[in-house]
Protein backbone atom coordinates (compact mmCIF):
# COMPACT_ATOMS: atom_id res chain seq x y z
CA UNK A 1 0.00 0.00 0.00
CA UNK A 2 1.05 3.47 -0.48
CA UNK A 3 0.35 6.60 1.94
CA UNK A 4 0.28 9.92 1.47
CA UNK A 5 -0.98 13.14 3.15
CA UNK A 6 -0.86 16.81 5.01
CA UNK A 7 2.55 18.40 4.91
CA UNK A 8 3.83 16.10 1.98
CA UNK A 9 1.06 17.92 -0.70
CA UNK A 10 1.40 21.46 0.17
CA UNK A 11 4.98 22.29 -1.50
CA UNK A 12 4.63 22.75 -5.19
CA UNK A 13 7.56 20.68 -6.33
CA UNK A 14 7.24 18.26 -3.90
CA UNK A 15 3.49 17.99 -4.06
CA UNK A 16 3.69 17.44 -7.70
CA UNK A 17 6.00 14.39 -7.08
CA UNK A 18 3.76 12.80 -4.86
CA UNK A 19 0.54 12.93 -7.01
CA UNK A 20 2.72 11.23 -10.03
CA UNK A 21 3.98 8.81 -7.48
CA UNK A 22 0.46 8.45 -6.06
CA UNK A 23 -1.24 8.01 -9.45
CA UNK A 24 1.72 5.24 -10.26
CA UNK A 25 1.34 3.20 -7.67
CA UNK A 26 -2.93 3.15 -7.73
CA UNK A 27 -1.94 2.14 -12.17
CA UNK A 28 -0.06 -0.63 -10.65
CA UNK A 29 -2.77 -1.77 -8.16
CA UNK A 30 -1.26 -0.64 -4.85
CA UNK A 31 -3.69 0.16 -1.85
CA UNK A 32 -3.94 3.83 -1.89
CA UNK A 33 -4.55 5.87 1.18
CA UNK A 34 -4.95 9.43 2.25
CA UNK A 35 -5.20 11.21 5.03
CA UNK A 36 -5.72 14.78 4.13
CA UNK A 37 -4.60 15.92 7.51
CA UNK A 38 -4.54 19.68 6.17
CA UNK A 39 -2.55 22.77 7.38
CA UNK A 40 -4.18 25.77 5.44
CA UNK A 41 -0.77 28.07 6.73
CA UNK A 42 1.50 25.69 5.23
CA UNK A 43 -0.19 25.91 1.87
CA UNK A 44 2.10 27.27 -1.16
CA UNK A 45 -1.15 27.16 -3.87
CA UNK A 46 -4.36 27.44 -2.30
CA UNK A 47 -6.03 26.59 -6.27
CA UNK A 48 -3.43 24.33 -7.24
CA UNK A 49 -3.21 22.67 -3.40
CA UNK A 50 -6.89 21.90 -3.78
CA UNK A 51 -6.68 20.51 -7.65
CA UNK A 52 -3.65 18.39 -6.24
CA UNK A 53 -5.89 16.86 -3.67
CA UNK A 54 -8.97 16.42 -5.96
CA UNK A 55 -6.34 13.98 -7.94
CA UNK A 56 -5.19 11.98 -5.14
CA UNK A 57 -8.43 11.41 -3.86
CA UNK A 58 -10.14 10.57 -6.92
CA UNK A 59 -7.76 7.34 -7.42
CA UNK A 60 -7.70 6.67 -3.66
CA UNK A 61 -9.29 3.09 -2.01
CA UNK A 62 -9.34 5.32 1.27
CA UNK A 63 -9.72 8.69 2.47
CA UNK A 64 -9.26 9.45 5.63
CA UNK A 65 -10.41 13.45 6.84
CA UNK A 66 -10.87 14.73 10.32
CA UNK A 67 -14.23 17.14 10.87
CA UNK A 68 -11.98 19.97 10.35
CA UNK A 69 -10.33 19.01 7.12
CA UNK A 70 -14.16 18.83 6.16
CA UNK A 71 -14.73 22.08 7.37
CA UNK A 72 -11.53 23.39 5.49
CA UNK A 73 -13.01 21.36 2.22
CA UNK A 74 -16.18 23.41 2.43
CA UNK A 75 -14.78 26.11 1.57
CA UNK A 76 -14.25 26.97 5.37
CA UNK A 77 -17.94 26.87 6.43
CA UNK A 78 -17.93 25.33 9.55
CA UNK A 79 -19.62 21.94 8.84
CA UNK A 80 -20.20 21.07 12.91
CA UNK A 81 -23.80 19.05 12.48
CA UNK A 82 -23.55 15.59 12.36
CA UNK A 83 -26.34 15.80 9.40
CA UNK A 84 -23.83 18.43 7.83
CA UNK A 85 -21.36 16.28 8.28
CA UNK A 86 -22.63 13.24 7.20
CA UNK A 87 -24.23 15.25 3.97
CA UNK A 88 -20.90 16.65 3.32
CA UNK A 89 -19.02 12.96 3.31
CA UNK A 90 -21.44 11.21 1.09
CA UNK A 91 -20.86 14.69 -1.42
CA UNK A 92 -17.62 13.22 -1.37
CA UNK A 93 -18.14 9.66 -1.99
CA UNK A 94 -20.14 10.65 -4.63
CA UNK A 95 -17.13 12.55 -6.40
CA UNK A 96 -14.74 10.11 -5.65
CA UNK A 97 -15.89 6.81 -5.06
CA UNK A 98 -13.07 5.18 -2.65
CA UNK A 99 -14.01 1.66 -0.55
CA UNK A 100 -13.30 3.57 2.38
CA UNK A 101 -13.91 6.63 3.79
CA UNK A 102 -13.41 7.99 7.51
CA UNK A 103 -14.77 10.66 9.11
CA UNK A 104 -12.65 10.91 12.40
CA UNK A 105 -14.82 13.63 14.94
CA UNK A 106 -12.52 13.98 18.07
CA UNK A 107 -14.25 13.15 21.35
CA UNK A 108 -17.28 12.42 18.88
CA UNK A 109 -16.03 9.34 17.30
CA UNK A 110 -16.00 8.16 13.57
CA UNK A 111 -18.04 7.73 11.21
CA UNK A 112 -16.84 5.46 8.55
CA UNK A 113 -18.09 4.34 5.19
CA UNK A 114 -17.89 1.36 3.58
CA UNK A 115 -18.25 0.30 -0.16
CA UNK A 116 -21.15 -2.25 -0.52
CA UNK A 117 -20.27 -5.68 -1.64
CA UNK A 118 -23.03 -5.78 -4.23
CA UNK A 119 -22.15 -1.93 -5.59
CA UNK A 120 -22.11 -1.46 -9.32
CA UNK A 121 -19.15 0.96 -10.57
CA UNK A 122 -21.94 3.39 -11.99
CA UNK A 123 -24.08 3.68 -8.73
CA UNK A 124 -21.57 2.53 -5.94
CA UNK A 125 -23.51 1.59 -2.60
CA UNK A 126 -21.80 2.26 1.03
CA UNK A 127 -22.17 0.97 4.20
CA UNK A 128 -22.24 3.60 6.91
CA UNK A 129 -21.42 3.08 10.43
CA UNK A 130 -20.97 5.30 13.64
CA UNK A 131 -18.36 4.13 16.44
CA UNK A 132 -17.89 5.87 20.16
CA UNK A 133 -14.61 7.30 20.59
CA UNK A 134 -12.63 5.27 22.71
CA UNK A 135 -12.56 6.46 25.90
CA UNK A 136 -9.47 8.28 28.40
CA UNK A 137 -8.26 7.85 31.76
CA UNK A 138 -6.78 11.10 31.25
CA UNK A 139 -6.07 13.90 28.71
CA UNK A 140 -2.69 14.92 28.39
CA UNK A 141 -2.47 16.00 24.58
CA UNK A 142 -3.87 15.66 20.98
CA UNK A 143 -0.72 15.68 19.25
CA UNK A 144 -0.34 12.77 16.96
CA UNK A 145 -3.60 11.71 17.63
CA UNK A 146 -4.55 11.60 14.00
CA UNK A 147 -1.58 10.23 13.04
CA UNK A 148 -1.37 7.67 15.55
CA UNK A 149 -5.41 6.70 14.85
CA UNK A 150 -4.44 6.15 10.64
CA UNK A 151 -0.94 4.20 11.50
CA UNK A 152 -2.71 1.95 13.41
CA UNK A 153 -5.53 2.01 11.16
CA UNK A 154 -3.20 0.85 8.46
CA UNK A 155 -1.65 -1.76 10.71
CA UNK A 156 -4.36 -3.38 10.96
CA UNK A 157 -5.98 -3.57 7.35
CA UNK A 158 -3.08 -5.28 6.43
CA UNK A 159 -2.88 -7.79 8.93
CA UNK A 160 -6.34 -8.66 7.97
CA UNK A 161 -5.96 -8.64 4.53
CA UNK A 162 -2.45 -10.60 5.13
CA UNK A 163 -4.88 -13.20 7.30
CA UNK A 164 -7.47 -13.45 4.89
CA UNK A 165 -5.12 -14.30 1.60
CA UNK A 166 -3.22 -16.86 4.22
CA UNK A 167 -6.31 -18.67 4.55
CA UNK A 168 -7.29 -18.14 1.12
CA UNK A 169 -10.45 -16.34 0.84
CA UNK A 170 -10.97 -14.60 -2.02
CA UNK A 171 -13.31 -12.09 -0.85
CA UNK A 172 -12.71 -8.32 -0.09
CA UNK A 173 -12.63 -7.38 4.05
CA UNK A 174 -15.76 -6.98 5.37
CA UNK A 175 -17.66 -4.09 7.32
CA UNK A 176 -16.79 -5.65 10.56
CA UNK A 177 -13.37 -6.03 9.34
CA UNK A 178 -13.09 -2.44 8.41
CA UNK A 179 -14.96 -1.87 12.03
CA UNK A 180 -12.57 -3.57 14.05
CA UNK A 181 -9.70 -1.66 12.41
CA UNK A 182 -11.40 1.46 13.23
CA UNK A 183 -11.76 0.24 16.98
CA UNK A 184 -8.49 -0.92 17.61
CA UNK A 185 -6.89 2.42 16.06
CA UNK A 186 -9.25 4.72 18.53
CA UNK A 187 -7.87 2.61 21.10
CA UNK A 188 -4.16 3.59 19.99
CA UNK A 189 -5.29 7.20 19.75
CA UNK A 190 -6.80 7.41 23.25
CA UNK A 191 -3.51 5.80 24.82
CA UNK A 192 -1.65 8.50 22.92
CA UNK A 193 -3.66 11.26 23.99
CA UNK A 194 -3.05 10.04 27.74
CA UNK A 195 0.22 10.91 27.42
CA UNK A 196 2.38 14.30 26.99
CA UNK A 197 3.16 15.01 23.19
CA UNK A 198 3.28 12.43 20.51
CA UNK A 199 3.71 9.26 21.97
CA UNK A 200 2.05 6.35 19.74
CA UNK A 201 1.47 3.55 21.77
CA UNK A 202 2.92 -0.16 20.39
CA UNK A 203 0.44 -2.90 19.12
CA UNK A 204 0.88 -5.18 22.00
CA UNK A 205 -0.54 -1.77 24.09
CA UNK A 206 -3.52 -1.56 22.30
CA UNK A 207 -4.50 -5.20 22.34
CA UNK A 208 -3.81 -5.17 25.64
CA UNK A 209 -6.52 -2.24 26.20
CA UNK A 210 -8.67 -4.24 23.67
CA UNK A 211 -8.71 -6.96 25.99
CA UNK A 212 -9.67 -5.40 28.95
CA UNK A 213 -12.30 -3.56 27.45
CA UNK A 214 -13.75 -6.73 25.97
CA UNK A 215 -13.60 -7.99 30.09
Amino acid sequence: MIHIGSLALTGEVDGECWRELYALASEQGLFTSVDLNIRPLLIEDLANYRERLMSIMSTSNLIKLSDEDLSWWSHHHQVTSITEQIVSCEALLSAYQPDILLLTRGAEGVIMWVKSADHTNDDPAYIRRALRAHPLFTLEDTVGAGDTFMGCFLQQYQFLQANREHHQAKSRLTVDDIEEACLMASIAASINCERSGCKPPTLAEVKERRRSDAH
